[in-house]
């Protein structure tokens, strides 16, 4: 893939022009209810809230590999409100996320060339101390994989990108600096 290709890149350019306190970023096969920002939005009282994300769930269901994706996401939401209240979450979707912008270019933005820009985002949020908060009436619904090809191809960019993400924030694992999420989600993300 090229650069101009790559998602960093468009959110970059959109951060450019974005005159608002806050920024959303959408991907295209998500789709958000009606109400989702309206239910997000007051989540950013706290001056240390960084990023507010939804509740995620896949769309539809309609065959054995969606099925399978369909169940982790509610699993995955499980996991995400347990690790909410340590401030413990390490990716801030792509399929919809809110930011307050000052704290996006604090963080230095995207980086284009992150495979998995949603995570490097997180990681820049938690090294500068900032709250990422999970909301769970605002919700999402994502297009997941439908062939075992393009699930492979996903996944192998997810643990590629988590992997190459865990790699370049090494100095966070088991530092305090970064409470429970150096103590405890950065080590947990190395296996």
């Amino acid at each position: 893939r090229t650069e101009k290709d790559r998602k960093g890149v468009a959110v970059n350019a959109g951060l450019e022009i974005c005159k608002g306190e806050f920024v959303a970023c959408l991907d295209a096969d998500s789709f958000i209810e009606k109400d989702a920002l309206m239910k997000m939005l007051p989540k950013f009282e706290d001056k240390d809230g960084a990023a507010v994300m939804p509740r995620m769930f896949a769309l539809g269901s309609n065959n054995f590999i969606k099925t399978i994706q369909w169940a982790e996401y509610i699993v995955t939401y499980l996991y995400k409100k347990l690790m909410s209240h340590v401030d413990c979450l390490h990716v801030t979707p792509g399929p919809f996320t809110v930011y307050r912008k000052e704290y996006v270019e604090k963080a230095g933005r995207f980086d284009p060339y992150n495979l998995v820009e949603d995570m490097d985002m997180a990681l820049k949020l938690q090294r500068n101390n900032l709250k990422i908060i999970q909301t769970y009436d605002a919700i999402v619904t994502t297009e997941t994989p439908d062939t075992w090809k393009q699930f492979y191809s996903q996944r192998n960019r997810w643990y590629k990108g988590g992997l190459l993400n865990v790699m370049k924030n090494k100095d966070m694992i088991f530092n305090k600096k970064y409470g429970e999420f150096g103590l405890m989600q950065m080590p947990m993300m190395i296996g």
